[in-house]
């Protein structure tokens, strides 16, 4: 079963029995912003058009996706990440707010370029998730399954019984 964080300030899930080999932001502390890639819930969201954001198919977005809940499923996954609620999307000022800040590749400083002709990429921090586009479909595959989207099955409605009232007499 996951186990997701429910507080929005802390940095680090809870640990369990095995202790966590992820790379968390601390692990990287004087990288610039610049090494990490933004990602907007509305990349996600099912009821939006390309034109307004969105950036995968149909089938594999959530409905309405919130900051916070894509960031407890990165910290689930292992990815760093940051979190920044006051930002907003562009193209949607009026929409949801929040933006995640994910690292998938190790930053620049600590990769040295051997000659001009080294093409070399940096390397993935986890080897599941390669780029952005994979880890939109993990959030997306598992936000459906959060504790607090869970839909609850609703009370049996008992049929309302009404009592036979006295009419009332008209007054002429």
């Amino acid at each position: 079963k996951l186990q997701f964080l429910y507080l929005i300030g802390r940095s680090r899930a809870p640990s369990s029995s095995s202790a966590r080999t992820m790379p968390t932001v601390q692990d990287f502390p004087d990288i610039d912003k610049k090494e990490y890639q933004c990602i907007y819930p509305q990349y996600i969201d099912k009821f939006l058009k390309t034109a307004q954001g969105r950036r995968m198919p149909l089938d594999k977005c959530v409905e309405r996706p919130l900051a916070i809940e894509m960031y407890q499923v990165c910290m689930h996954l292992g990815v760093p990440v940051m979190f920044e609620p006051q930002k907003v999307y562009a193209r949607q000022s009026t929409h949801r707010r929040g933006r995640l800040r994910v690292l998938l590749r190790k930053p620049k400083a600590g990769y040295v370029k051997k000659s001009e002709f080294d093409t070399a990429d940096r390397e993935i921090i986890n080897e599941a998730i390669p780029n952005k586009k994979v880890l939109m479909a993990k959030i997306s595959e598992i936000i459906p399954t959060l504790p607090n989207r869970q839909r609850q099955p609703e009370p049996e409605q008992k049929p309302i019984t009404t009592t036979p009232e006295t009419k009332k007499k008209k007054k002429k």
